[in-house]
């Protein structure tokens, strides 16, 4: 193992306010920022369930505790860009300036495979539906391929002067990517047989920033320049949402992107000044934006991803942090049988509570218990045992599952339910699915979405 830098680092929490949207359950959003030696850029969920990052020169590890390290990159001024997990268990990533690719075990050992074309400037890096890692080649405008032995592939993209940023695979076993380039202004996919094409944005100069696959069986991307979140079809249909309409925040400058937790898509919106904070914001796959506000002024995010814990982790480049961004679902269910909605809560120390409702009036209000907030979330609210009374179900930064069962403000059992690895999110319960009347309505719904208008 290499040495590097390790430590502790303090960290600032901040816990907002409950908030939900139109037939969405409340979830209350804590942010948590952990300071790092470097400037964060790119941000991944790694294969030990630790989030990494790069630095520059260095590639860092945060744990969901905020332990970081850092590993220095062997190549000096490699500039590392993107980071991704690989199908062999280690981090991959590029070096820009480099014109490397580089792989980093969880253990820190570092190797570097330089590229064929020189001055090929790859950026974004992703696993592939083949069992190969690809990315892109901002300066040649070429997509390539890397074997986990190193064997390296280049292929052209459709459009010369594309400048390919961002990568992804996509729910089609393609790989799709953001043309940005001069006059360029697509989306680009190639086959992992090397057969590229891509798809005009409708806005002129949008610059497109980042890409990633959605829940929804789509792909969704940032535009930097104009302030939108884009959505395209694999058959290449593309609906345009502006940031600006749903909330006016001037300017709007969107930049990486991921599905989360809860089934949106969450972006970085890299702009602040004085007057206006550095926002996260989420948007539906029905086009629904919200925002908020990061507690560090003058700091805009940059990169973002979905952690081993079921929050959203995030970079702040200029001000040297990670940040964190808890989703606890805080649904309003009927605690004592009473057939009223009652309020869960939990503060940033891990105390969970109720609030016994009858309309507006709270008539008990009472603490039922508490856990560690970095390693146990609060993930659903069903009446798990048939007694009329909601229960909640807890899952640990382990893949551990438990249930609280509740009768009014009173846990009457606690139960642990069976471990699923952190690969896996839960992201519902329910009471008698009917998956085939589920499905048929998914499928007209993405029918309406997809068809464009005349």
């Amino acid at each position: 193992m290499q040495n590097h830098y390790r430590r502790l680092l303090p960290a600032a929490t901040i816990s907002l306010c409950v908030v939900a949207g139109l037939a969405e359950p409340a979830r209350a959003l804590t942010f948590t920022e952990f300071p790092t030696p470097g400037p964060p850029s790119a941000i991944t969920t790694g294969p030990d369930s630790a989030l990494w990052f790069v630095e520059r020169n260095q590639i860092g590890r945060i744990t969901p505790a905020g332990m970081v390290s850092e590993f220095p990159i062997p190549t000096t001024n490699s500039s590392a860009v993107g980071i991704t997990t690989g199908p062999d268990g280690a981090l991959w990533f590029t070096e820009q300036s480099g014109n490397k690719i580089g792989r980093i075990t969880t253990d820190g050992v570092i190797t570097e495979f330089p590229l064929p074309t020189s001055g090929s400037g790859p950026v974004g890096i992703t696993t592939g539906p083949d069992g190969a890692l690809w990315f892109t080649e901002s300066f040649t405008s070429k997509i390539g391929r890397i074997t986990t032995d190193g064997v390296i592939t280049e292929f052209a993209t459709a459009a010369a002067g594309s400048f390919p940023g961002s990568i992804t695979t996509g729910p089609d076993g393609a790989l799709w990517f953001n043309e940005p380039g001069n006059g360029v202004n697509r989306i680009g996919r190639i086959t992992t047989a090397g057969a590229a094409t891509d798809f005009p944005i409708p806005t002129a100069n949008s610059f497109p920033d980042a890409i990633t696959t959605g829940p929804d069986g789509a792909l969704w991307f940032t535009e930097f320049n104009t302030g939108k979140v884009g959505r395209i079809t694999t058959a290449g249909v593309i609906t345009e949402f502006t940031i600006e309409f749903t909330i006016p925040t001037t300017p709007s400058v969107p930049q990486f992107i991921t599905t989360g937790p809860d089934g949106a898509l969450w972006y970085t919106e890299g702009f602040a000044s004085e007057s206006v904070p550095g926002r996260i914001g989420r948007i539906t796959t029905a086009g629904v934006i919200t925002e908020f506000p990061i507690p560090t002024p003058l700091s805009p995010p940059d990169g973002i991803t979905t952690g081993p814990d079921g929050a959203l982790w995030f970079t702040e480049l200029t001000s040297g942090k990670i940040g964190r961004l808890a989703l606890t679902t805080v649904n309003s269910h009927d605690f004592n049988a009473d057939g009223k909605s009652d309020i869960a809560w939990r503060d940033t120390d891990g105390n969970a509570a109720v609030w016994l409702m009858n309309a507006a009036q709270v008539l008990q209000a009472a603490s039922v218990g508490a856990a560690d907030p970095t390693v146990w979330s609060i993930v659903g609210q069903r009446d798990f045992d048939g007694d009329g009374k909601h229960d909640w179900l807890w899952r640990d930064t382990s893949g551990n599952v438990a249930m609280w069962f509740l009768s009014g403000a009173q846990v009457t059992q606690s139960a642990g339910v069976g471990n699923v690895p952190a690969a896996w999110t839960i992201v519902g319960t329910g009471d008698d699915y009917d998956a085939e009347r589920v499905r048929a309505q998914q499928a007209r719904c993405r029918q309406l979405l997809d068809t464009p208008v005349r």
